[in-house]
C-alpha cells in the first residue's frame, strides 16, 4: 500500500513584491527539507506568470507530516510571514 501524501500550494504574490515573497518561499523550502518523513519540497515558478509559485511536498505518509511539532512547522512560517500580506489568496 502506497502512503504517501503530496500537497501542492499556489502561491501568487502581488506585483512588486515578487522577490520577497521568492526569498520567502526559499527559505520555508530550505528549511522544510530537513524534516523528517519529508521526501520533496520543492518550490517551481510559473514560466507564463513570474508572480505565481507552486510549492509541492510529498511526505511518507500523513502521520509523518502530522507528527512534526506545531511549533516547529509554525517557525519554518513565521519568520516569513511578513512576506503574506503581499500575496493573494485563493479564494
Amino acid at each position: 500500500m502506497h502512503d504517501n501524501i503530496t500537497l501542492v500550494a499556489t502561491i501568487t504574490a502581488r506585483q512588486g513584491a515578487r522577490e520577497k515573497v521568492l526569498l520567502a518561499l526559499k527559505t520555508v523550502e530550505r528549511d522544510v527539507q530537513g524534516e523528517p518523513g519529508c521526501l520533496q519540497y520543492q518550490l517551481y515558478m510559473n514560466r507564463e506568470n513570474d508572480h505565481q509559485f507552486v510549492m509541492i511536498e510529498r511526505w511518507q505518509s500523513a502521520l509523518m507530516l502530522e507528527n512534526i511539532p506545531r511549533q516547529r512547522r509554525s517557525t519554518h512560517w513565521s519568520t516569513q510571514l511578513t512576506a503574506w500580506p503581499i500575496c493573494r489568496l485563493p479564494r
